[in-house]
């Protein structure tokens, strides 16, 4: 009747247990996604040009820190609850018996919150720094990604590795920190849990023996009264113990929602939410003042201030634009042209005055305009998708955009046969930002995207003809004018042939406007520390097995010899039992910092591996956001390899062993008992194993990559999606992805769930099953009372040590596909090149700096080549320039002399050798390569420049900027060469952005200048002293110029029309 008891009980237990996790997970499911959607709908209100987070710390915002809010009310709240509750039934039932033994839980119990309190705070601070460091982390991750190739060709790779494992370093050492403060607060709990256990069975058994006879209510305490006190003090300490567990869920949760409020807060100061009118008060961007916009408005800028780093571009600036007039905005880089592009956007407020469309606030029309507008940016973003998802992307109602409407524009931006010639035509699929199409074929793209939006009665354009051969530049300029008739326009270049159209031309250089401003360790991780980590893990479960054990066997001893009057050694066992409390104790905190901080140099090691694996094959039109996924997400994946599933399996493993050949040593019933329970737990364990849910498990990391690169891409292209596809769109396939990850994670927590209650039920089972054999054992006299005791209460220790291995195979399925695709990391894409063909004579070459032979070179998934059997040659101090159409492989050639891809057939040598033979860092000495697209990273300018040489001195790089015509712009900001740059070059505009990548090619002295666009985005005069400074500087060094200009192609000795 009391095994049947015992298996009733368990079941409701167990159903209700399960129950409570659904509530909570349910309740933390609901606030993750409030959280999430507050902070994107914050991003979607927050002006593109208003400081933001860079795309690799938002992503981390979005997905990592809004995740650690789940633990926190899926784990800790409920054990909060518990511990407020199950206690102090316990004890009230446990005074019913015996008011000391009850003391000895009060006086052990309430001592674990108060000395968690006392270190709090020292656990939010390190929470929190941990938290900066995985968003700063992140943020570098994806920054020095996105900027590989410009990491490559100046041969900065190895220090980049270094700053990432530094980086790394202190996320480990962080994380190390928070998990320090979470074991000593379960090591404090552990050293009472186990001394309360201690003391109750030590007070029980001499109460039994007859030595005490205190703690009772004048019924002495018998053997029955004494055992439930005993089991009932486990029970007792079991809700701290989960309270502890959930401790380190508390600091990581409250330092997430401290961080992700402060985010909300900053991200809505001065949104566009809110904006000033001209008598100083506030206005909602979404009152009554909102209107759609009907015909081309007239454009009225009113006294405008702007200050950027401290330095004016405009003072009092009052211009106007009448309805369907066309401006050509004129200036030197830096005038202010993309900052009034920016002010009729509404992508910035200005510090005084007003851009008024028709009379009404701009900013009370931004969601209205940035629909309505053709918009041509200065780096037009396309996005990972086919040619026709980006086309439609600026369009309210894509379904209604018919076949024919999409080939007029792309014939009216010059790009029909651009689209033709691919191998699927609109259904190519394109890269992350146009990769597989040259800057001047993007931009093609993007005015075809603009002009599908015939309903705009404004046309905004900033540097449309930037990148562009001349007959590409004038197809868009003529695209431009027929664009431009019937709508009022605003166009800002430094291309005469744009300043040419018909219009007003606006000149700012003649209005006044300026020029703005804008550490290291090793570790090692060691595999002996592993091995370590599994031995000292056994010792604490061993230990608390045998704790239960021998305080049975103990109290019914005492009981036994109590009665009877028999002597009994109490100095040993109360020895033992204080021996096994502080084993168990010492223990659990030794392995769990010696099994984490393995891991965790491990893991640090393995994502600087990863990187250099990634490094070595650049990005090859993979997304810079999977990549991040594979150096963030997926590593902390792997951690529960060994700290979730090796090292508890282990410890199952050895124990249960132990157990099987400890019960067949005592009889035949109980070997055979526990070997069936033991077979039971491993069908369970099979189970788990051989029939993981794999689909939930893909899905599960398919949404949270998707959030991931979408939470990346929102926050890279967020001038774009504002104007084209919009910001809501985007914030809204971000929240669909979370509730996918949160189906699919429901399901896989579900099954999770299942499987634990399930073990628990055999665990249940086993003890009444273990009882009915034992006390049949003490009726025929084959065991002992008090060892039948001690067997029963090792049973009872088992379920816990069982429960944590079962969690660790219910989550293989998302361990081994982050564990396969870290070792898929670092095989490059198919068709990135081949190996050179053999070189028939090279004697014939060596006088050549560079030689072509009979080169091909194919894009995946492109139908022909774009060079085919491409022969010349670059002597010693030769100049030669490559010029031809957008699209006809220039970059490509840059690109193959600088050896960031292979060719499919020929070779190319380099002073007379094979370029594949040269070291990389010997390359990067003999090439420096500027492209077109050069990558300026979030970083003070002097780390910008300290690429190119790291021991260049301030003398060196202010020499650097002054060839390149930048000295004095950056002189008189702020901060100098100090000045931080946000992603991608933010703070400095097109023109400045591509002197200072010439800056770091003037603190070189190559024998090949492979220059790519070298003055594109300069106006006239700078671009004429830029290009004169570096024919001066380059010495007796060789050059292969990429060029569309006149100036740059009279420049050079021989030109190579492709």
């Amino acid at each position: 009747m009391a095994a049947v008891s015992v298996i009733l009980i368990a079941v409701v237990r167990v159903f209700l247990q399960k129950h409570a996790r659904d509530i909570a997970r349910r309740t933390a499911r609901n606030i993750q996604e409030r959280a999430r959607s507050a902070l994107l709908f914050a991003a979607v209100a927050r002006s593109p040009s208003e400081s933001f987070p860079s795309s690799g710390a938002f992503a981390a915002h979005v997905v990592d820190q809004v995740d650690l809010l789940g633990p926190y009310y899926r784990n800790f709240m409920p054990q909060y609850m518990r511990l407020k509750l199950v206690p102090i039934g316990i004890v009230l039932i446990t005074a019913w018996f015996s008011w000391l033994a009850a003391l000895i839980l009060l006086v052990c119990g309430p001592v674990i919150p108060v000395f968690m309190a006392l270190i709090g705070s020292r656990a939010k601070a390190a929470s929190e720094e941990q938290q900066e460091e995985l968003t700063r982390l992140s943020g570098l991750l994806l920054d020095r990604i996105r900027g590989l190739e410009t990491l490559t060709v100046f041969g900065a790779l190895d220090r980049t590795r270094s700053d990432i494992h530094d980086a790394g370093e202190r996320f480990r050492l962080g994380t190390m920190k928070v998990l320090k403060v979470a074991f000593l607060s379960s090591t404090v709990l552990e050293l009472f849990s186990a001394l309360g256990i201690a003391f109750s069975a030590v007070y029980v058994g001499f109460t039994l023996l007859g030595d005490l006879d205190i703690g009772t209510w004048g019924t002495p305490l018998g053997y029955a009264g004494g055992l439930f006190v005993l089991l009932l003090a486990p029970e007792f300490f079991a809700p701290l113990r989960a309270f502890s567990a959930a401790y380190h869920d508390r600091a990581a949760g409250i330092a997430a929602s401290r961080k992700l409020s402060e985010l909300l807060a900053d991200m809505q100061t001065g949104s566009p939410a809110e904006i000033r009118t001209s008598n100083g008060t506030q206005e909602s961007g979404t009152g009554q003042g909102s209107r759609n916009l009907f015909g081309p408005p007239a454009i009225s800028f009113s006294n405008l201030s702007i200050t950027l780093s401290g330095r004016p571009v405009f003072d009092r600036f009052t211009f106007s634009i009448a309805s369907a007039e066309t401006v050509l905005l004129a200036g030197k880089s830096g005038r202010g042209k993309s900052t009034l592009l920016d002010c009729v956007l509404g992508f910035r407020t200005p510090d005084t005055g007003q851009v008024l469309l028709d009379g009404t606030d701009v900013h009370l029309l931004a969601r209205e305009l940035r629909s309505s507008v053709m918009w041509l940016a200065q780096a037009p973003r396309l996005f990972h998708g086919s040619v026709k998802a980006n086309l439609l992307k600026g369009h309210s109602s894509p379904d209604t955009i018919t076949s024919d409407e999409i080939w007029d524009a792309l014939r009216l931006a010059g790009a029909e046969d651009l689209v033709r010639r691919l191998p699927q035509g609109l259904s190519t699929q394109i890269g992350e930002n146009g990769f597989g199409l040259s800057v001047g074929e993007i931009r093609r793209i993007a005015l075809a995207r603009a002009a599908l939006r015939t309903d705009a009665g404004l046309l905004l354009a900033d540097e449309p003809t930037a990148g562009l051969d001349r007959e590409t530049a004038a197809d868009v300029v003529n695209g431009l004018q027929r664009l431009a008739k019937g709508r009022t326009t605003l166009v800002a270049s430094h291309d005469a042939a744009v300043l040419g159209l018909p219009g007003r031309l606006l000149d700012l250089d003649k209005v006044g406007a300026r020029e703005l401003e804008t550490a290291k360790r090793q570790a090692k991780y060691d595999r002996f520390h592993f091995w370590i980590g599994i031995l000292v893990a056994v010792l604490p479960a061993a230990a608390g097995i045998l704790l239960l054990g021998v305080s049975g066997w103990f109290i019914t001893a005492a009981a036994i010899a109590g009665l009877s009057g028999a002597f009994l050694n109490i100095f040993a066992p109360s020895a033992i039992i204080r021996a096994l409390a502080i084993v168990r104790t010492a223990g659990r905190y030794g392995e769990r910092l010696l099994t984490h901080d393995a891991t965790f140099r491990f893991l640090s090691d393995l994502r600087d591996r990863l990187f250099a694996l990634h490094s070595s094959t650049a990005l090859q039109g993979r997304r810079s956001g999977m990549l991040l996924n594979r150096l963030t997400a997926d590593i902390a994946a792997l951690d529960a390899i060994y700290l979730r599933l090796v090292v508890p399996g282990a410890v199952a493993v050895v124990i249960l062993i132990c157990l099987l050949a400890f019960w067949a040593s005592v009889s035949a019933p109980v070997f055979l008992v526990g070997l069936v329970f033991v077979l039971a737990w491993t069908l369970l364990a099979f189970r788990s194993f051989a029939r993981p849910d794999n689909n939930s498990a893909r899905r599960a990391d398919a949404a949270s990559e998707a959030m991931r690169l979408r939470a990346a891409d929102m926050a890279a292209g967020r001038r774009d999606l504002a104007v084209y596809g919009g910001m809501d769109a985007a914030a809204d396939d971000i929240v669909d992805a979370g509730h996918r990850l949160e189906q699919a994670e429901d399901l896989l927590e579900g099954r999770a769930e299942t499987t634990s209650a399930v073990s628990n039920l055999v665990g249940q089972t086993f003890l009444a099953t273990m009882l009915t054999v034992c006390v049949l054992g003490v009726e025929d006299g084959s065991i002992g009372v008090a060892f039948a005791v001690g067997l029963v209460l090792v049973v009872i220790a088992l379920p816990e040590i069982i429960s944590m291995m079962l969690a660790g195979l219910e989550n293989l399925p998302r361990m081994s596909l982050a564990a396969g695709r870290a070792t898929r990391a670092g095989e490059a894409p198919s068709g990135s090149g081949k190996a050179q063909t053999d070189i028939e004579d090279p004697k014939l070459c060596t006088a050549s700096v560079l030689r072509f032979h009979g080169v091909s070179y194919r894009y995946e998934g492109a139908a022909k080549n774009v060079l085919d059997g491409l022969s010349f040659e670059i002597g010693p101090g030769e100049i030669v320039a490559i010029a031809g159409r957008s699209g006809c492989g220039k970059s490509t050639i840059a690109a193959l002399a600088a050896r960031l891809i292979g060719p499919r057939d020929g070779y190319i040598l380099l002073n007379g050798r094979p370029v594949d033979d040269y070291r990389e860092d010997e390359l990067r000495r003999t090439v420096t390569v500027v492209s077109q697209r050069p990558y300026l990273f979030n970083d003070t300018l002097a780390a910008n420049l300290h690429l190119a040489d790291p021991r260049a001195t301030d003398a060196e790089l202010w020499n650097a900027l002054e060839q390149s015509a930048l000295a004095e712009r950056i002189a008189a900001g702020r901060n100098g060469l100090s000045a931080v740059l946000g992603e991608g070059g933010l703070g400095l505009s097109g023109g400045e952005q591509r002197r200072l990548a010439l800056a770091r090619a003037f603190l070189t002295r190559p024998a090949l200048f492979v220059l790519d666009e070298m003055t594109e985005g300069l106006d006239e005069g700078t671009a004429g002293d830029v290009l004169g400074r570096f024919l001066e500087y380059r010495g007796k060094s060789a050059v292969l110029m990429i060029a569309h200009k006149q100036r740059e192609l009279d420049a050079a000795d021989r030109v190579l029309h492709l």
